[in-house]
């Protein structure tokens, strides 16, 4: 089999054909980045570790991003801290009971740091089933939505040890 020509000939051009194409189809396919547009609203995509009991939460949008740490409070309630990737003029958050309620009612963000990099908020979730509906406004004006579930505020592994610090 290994003899004829032909056959080695393809063995070697196809793989690499293949990863061509890959790349060409993506390159002629893809919808090119467009800057946030001030007074625009922009859609958050939320990251796989905020469906599991990861202990953070991560949603995105181009080079927008937001990082969701939940801690714990004596009293039963819950501080989220939020670490934004570019400088915010305002967040809102809201507790939404199921999926079938649209709106929920709106908490302000505190801003923890001057820059507006940083923000903290304290909720009293009654489930892990609740929904957190997020609005933030950036400095040039555009608004960055999203909603995800609450299952991300517990943290659960098999190895005893907290992964999340490693990567600060």
């Amino acid at each position: 089999m290994f003899t004829n020509k032909h056959v080695v000939t393809a063995l070697i051009v196809a793989p690499i054909l293949a990863v061509l194409s890959y790349f060409a189809v993506g390159f002629w396919v893809a919808e090119p980045p467009q800057k946030a547009e001030s007074g625009q609203s922009y859609k958050l995509a939320e990251k796989p570790n905020c469906r599991y009991t990861s202990g953070m939460c991560e949603l995105k949008n181009g080079d927008f991003s937001v990082k969701i740490l939940p801690h714990e409070l004596p009293n039963g309630g819950l501080k989220l801290t939020l670490t934004s990737s570019q400088a915010l003029e305002g967040a809102k958050i809201a507790l939404v009971d199921n999926a079938a309620e649209s709106i929920g009612i709106p908490s302000d963000w505190l801003a923890v740091d001057s820059e507006g990099m940083e923000w903290e908020v304290e909720i009293n979730p009654e489930s892990h089933e609740q929904q957190l509906q997020l609005v933030f406004a950036a400095e040039n004006e555009s608004l960055f939505f999203g909603e995800t579930k609450l299952t991300f505020i517990d943290y659960q592994t098999t190895f005893n040890r907290d992964f999340r610090r490693l990567e600060e």
